[in-house]
């Protein structure tokens, strides 16, 4: 499989006990540039998928599994994941939340 395209995958940082102080520090997230195949899937499968006519839907495939992350960015466009595909455990469907 050709990977022509890059996303960027970002873990956000979550809050991490801190016992000497006694509070939740906030932790910095991580980020990388993963090499993928990437295209949208049509509005009618998005509506027999999910049933939404108006979300924008992107698979990304990957070479190798990526690490676990909860934001994507391509081509300055934001995603979330919805799901991890059935088929291969390297491919992800991400709706566009920004841009």
């Amino acid at each position: 499989m050709k990977t022509p395209h890059t996303i960027t995958l970002i873990n956000l940082g979550g809050s991490v006990y801190d016992p000497v102080t006694d509070d939740y520090m906030q932790s910095i997230g991580e980020q990388a540039d993963y090499a993928c195949f990437a295209n949208f899937i049509s509005q009618a499968k998005v509506f027999e998928l999910y049933g939404n006519r108006t979300d924008k839907v992107l698979i990304a495939r990957f070479m190798q599994p990526p690490r676990p992350f909860k934001t994507a960015i391509f081509k300055g466009e934001s995603f979330i994941p919805i799901e991890q595909t059935d088929a291969t455990k390297t491919a992800y469907r991400l709706k566009w939340v920004s841009g």
